[in-house]
């Protein structure tokens, strides 16, 4: 027997397997064959100066050069068999083998014991300790999946209504000593914002009652209202906002009174806590804004004034695909011609969406109503549209119009069956799969095994010669990866790090856009108000900070090694030990991530995020595409040869911004990527410049 390495992690939650014997699914990832020639054909028509370039393989001829051999098939299917299992299938592609089977007959087959475990996303799995195979059948696998669920984090989508609330002990070792109240988190919108703060007591402690608040002072004096003043950039403009507790339940309040709510833990605060939010308007778009907020009691005496000048945000415009196409120089009015110009997102974890939106969405936007266009694959229910998937389908449909839109869904949780591999499997089993695929997923590289990702990546470079564009999103943490705060090593994030794919960081709209932005001139602020690109970062105001980073496992691919090289002095203190220095480098480029205006539930819902940035870009590879098939020319495939080659002003250059900063609000590290003139780790490139992607593409 040998034994074979688990692919992904459980999580730690387990229990004792329940006395019945469930049913479960089991896929066996078989060894393929001539990986070197596939290998050599994916570098080929990939690059751009390469006299294969474009020259693409159909399903089939990918099939015949890399599925296993008609042994290794044998062999594994006798095994299976001869163990009791009569429910297998054979992907098209004969490249893995899908089984259901009892839990007994798995554990007999793979000499093992299984227990149950609680996913993160609170649906049960089964998991394992080690596995082993017959010496005779290992050498005929890369492993066997389905069994676990890896600690996945599909990217969560941030709304207005999804707001993070955050414990304020994560940015305080404690509370200030006065009776300040405590600013928690900004959720900035177009030229308004919602502030929550931790309200405190004349005596300094918080607060369990909401009506009225403080009624448990000794004192009996209680909270009656704020006082705010935000202090737009260089102190240009003051504006004060006066809030009274007229209703301390109303939700929402207007006429000026705030709302103060009992929290619970699903609010980031602690359990039983009072917190309040308030809401501004009046705002100046794109100026870094300070707030100073004063708690007024019932005997007329007011708070230590709670200054947050170190905290700014700025509020922006709503983005709309309109308002994409004039930033990116997008042609008004531009749409797809060819049927051919197929694109599709991908969607995990239940996300779903429902068509009524997309229809409104275009209908808002101004645009014709190309809902129709959009083929379903897989599981949704219309009835629980979900943010992110609402996102993607709007925003690449939205900017690539006319485009004929695939919505592949992999749905929930399959007892255990991780659904990336799933989704992947699905497209290049696909005779006609789309040409562009937009993906908002990731998870940290450290949580999964080098044989899986390995195995991943040849699905890819498989994916890249059949002229398919992967394009993932870089993830919202910044460096560190799934909301840590603790301020470890960087964590970076994969699919984003593989050499085989194209990631998408986010930007922000910004006048702090030049370094001079953050320098004095005779004792003020450099006075700064052209409105550009900045790194998305929780700093700002914006609900996520883009991930990016140095891939800790695969090698940098030689189409990035100058851009790298070139960047190398800007890191130089932070030290080695937080990243591996000859590593891939991500994302690839960038687009806005902040403030989407997004149908969902047939109302707007602000919308951030990498996932926002992500199929944006996608949209405009599509209409590239589109404009090569109408001259004759092949989809552009694997992207990142070709965009590595192109000068400067094929891009928006990203100066300021870092991504130190967690995406829970305003908790920051000491190290992070800065964003440079020319390729960085936070924003790569750079945000397209449209134009001169089109000439350049028309031209290869």
């Amino acid at each position: 027997m040998v034994k074979l390495k688990l692919f992904g992690r459980s999580h730690p939650s387990a229990d004792p397997l329940r006395d019945d014997d469930p049913e479960i699914k089991l896929t066996f990832a078989l060894k393929q064959r001539n990986l070197d020639k596939l290998d050599a054909l994916f570098w080929d028509v990939s690059n751009p100066e390469s006299p294969q370039y474009g020259h693409h393989l159909r399903q089939s001829e990918v099939v015949e050069l890399v599925s296993p051999s008609q042994k290794s098939v044998a062999v594994v299917t006798d095994w299976l068999h001869n163990h009791g299992v009569s429910k297998m299938q054979l992907t098209e592609s004969r490249d893995f083998m899908t089984i259901s089977t009892s839990i007994s007959v798995a554990e007999a087959l793979l000499e093992t014991k299984f227990s149950t475990f609680v996913h993160i996303s609170g649906k049960r799995g089964y998991k394992m300790s080690s596995y082993s195979v017959p010496s005779h059948v290992a050498p005929h696998l890369d492993f066997v999946s389905g069994f676990r669920l890896p600690n996945l984090s599909f990217k969560k989508t941030h709304t207005e209504r999804q707001a993070t609330h955050v414990n304020p002990m994560l940015r305080y070792s404690a509370l200030p000593e006065d009776n300040s109240p405590v600013l928690i988190y900004v959720n900035a919108l177009d030229s308004v914002a919602t502030v929550t703060l931790l309200p405190r007591c004349k005596d300094g402690k918080t607060t369990t009652e909401t009506s009225p608040l403080c009624q448990e002072e000794d004192e009996g004096i209680n909270i009656v209202g704020f006082d705010v003043t935000a202090v737009e950039e260089r102190g240009e403009k003051e504006i004060d906002y006066h809030f009274d507790i007229k209703d301390a339940k109303c939700n929402p309040c207007i006429n000026n009174s705030t709302a103060c709510t009992l929290s619970n833990e699903k609010n980031g605060l602690p359990s039983g806590t009072v917190y309040c939010s308030l809401q501004l308007s009046g705002l100046t778009n794109y100026l870094d804004t300070y707030l100073i907020i004063t708690t007024k009691y019932s005997d007329s005496s007011l708070s230590t004034p709670g200054n947050a000048s170190s905290l700014p945000f700025s509020t922006s415009s709503f983005v709309t695909p309109r308002n994409l196409a004039e930033l990116y120089k997008i042609p008004a009015g531009l749409k797809v011609t060819n049927p051919k110009s197929s694109q599709s997102v991908a969607e995990f974890l239940d996300q779903y969406y429902d068509p009524a939106d997309l229809q409104k969405f275009f209908r808002l936007m101004g645009q014709p109503d190309y809902s129709h266009l959009v083929r379903v694959i897989g599981p949704n229910n219309v009835t629980l549209p979900g943010g992110e998937a609402t996102l993607d389908i709007e925003f690449i449909m939205g900017l690539a119009l006319g485009a004929p839109t695939t919505f592949w869904s992999v749905g929930g949780l399959h007892e255990g069956q991780e659904q990336f591999l799933e989704w992947i499997v699905q497209v290049l089993n696909a005779a006609d799969a789309p040409y562009v695929h937009s993906i908002s997923y990731g998870d940290d590289e450290t949580s999964l095994t080098e044989e899986y990702m390995t195995r991943i990546n040849i699905e890819f470079k498989k994916a890249a010669v059949r002229g398919l564009s992967l394009l993932f999103c870089s993830m919202d943490s910044g460096v560190y990866g799934n909301g840590k705060s603790d301020c470890p090593a960087f964590t970076p994030q994969f699919p984003a790090s593989s050499p085989y794919v194209t990631a998408v960081g986010a930007t922000l709209l910004s006048t702090q856009v030049l370094p001079v932005c953050e320098e004095n001139f005779a004792g003020f602020e450099f006075p700064c108000n052209d409105v550009g690109e900045t790194t998305s970062s929780t700093l700002l105001g914006s609900r996520i900070t883009s991930g990016g980073g140095y891939s800790g496992l695969f090698s940098r691919p030689s189409y990035q090694k100058s851009a790298v090289k070139g960047y190398t002095p800007y890191i130089s203190d932070i030290p080695s030990s937080f990243y591996n220095q000859t590593g891939r480098v991500y994302p690839d480029v960038s687009a806005l991530g902040h403030n989407y205006a997004v149908i969902l539930g047939q109302q707007i819902a602000p919308i951030d995020g990498t996932s926002a940035s992500t199929p944006v870009v996608a949209a405009m590879i599509t209409l590239l595409n589109d404009a090569r098939f109408n001259a004759g020319k092949s989809a552009l495939g694997f992207l990142n040869p070709w965009l590595y080659s192109l000068s400067s002003d094929h891009f928006n250059d990203v100066v300021t911004g870092d991504n130190k900063c967690s995406e829970i609000p305003w908790i920051c590290c000491e190290y992070g990527y800065p964003a440079t003139p020319g390729f960085d780790a936070v924003t790569g490139l750079g945000s397209p410049n449209f134009g001169s992607l089109l000439r350049s593409a028309l031209k290869v």
